[in-house]
């Protein structure tokens, strides 16, 4: 008998979660012991792999066949997760606190509700007072005294 829908939305879902929801952590453990820029490209080639494999024997080889225009988006937006997004955020936790690290990226709704009213698109009020939620839940986390710097970061004796 066949997986229902919300079986897979919630699988998928949960899986999302946890991958994301250990990444900073993950992050934070393997900056202690390799340079953080190569320690994200590592990850990327071990994700790249497992997709690869994934692909290949779900699909077949010629899955992966990519045109020029495919193959140069993908190498432009590799570039930008590894260079301006996981690549910068592993810099910042050698100095920021990981949970602080964590709740910057929370405020990327923000940025998008932001840019869709600006092309016009309003989100729902829904929407909007998901994100009025998750900013209280960043401002009580935030609170003075509740963050502290990483050990042997510059400054460290700085509490946020």
């Amino acid at each position: 008998m066949g997986t229902s829908l919300k079986t897979k939305v919630a699988l998928g879902l949960g899986t999302m979660y946890i991958a994301w929801g250990t990444t900073y952590i993950g992050i934070a453990f393997t900056i202690e012991t390799m340079p953080p820029l190569m320690s994200m490209s590592f990850r990327f080639v071990a994700a790249g792999a497992a997709l690869f494999v994934f692909i290949a024997l779900r699909n077949g080889v010629a899955a992966l066949k990519l045109n020029r225009k495919q193959f140069s988006s993908a190498m432009f937006l590799g570039v930008l997760m590894l260079g301006t997004g996981l690549g910068t955020m592993a810099l910042a936790e050698e100095v920021v606190p990981i949970g602080v690290a964590s709740l910057i990226v929370a405020a990327m709704p923000i940025w998008t509700a932001l840019f869709r009213t600006i092309d016009k698109d309003r989100p729902r009020v829904l929407s909007l007072v998901g994100i009025a939620a998750g900013l209280i839940g960043i401002a009580i986390i935030m609170l003075p005294g509740q963050t502290q710097a990483r050990p042997g970061a510059v400054g460290a004796s700085v509490t946020f």
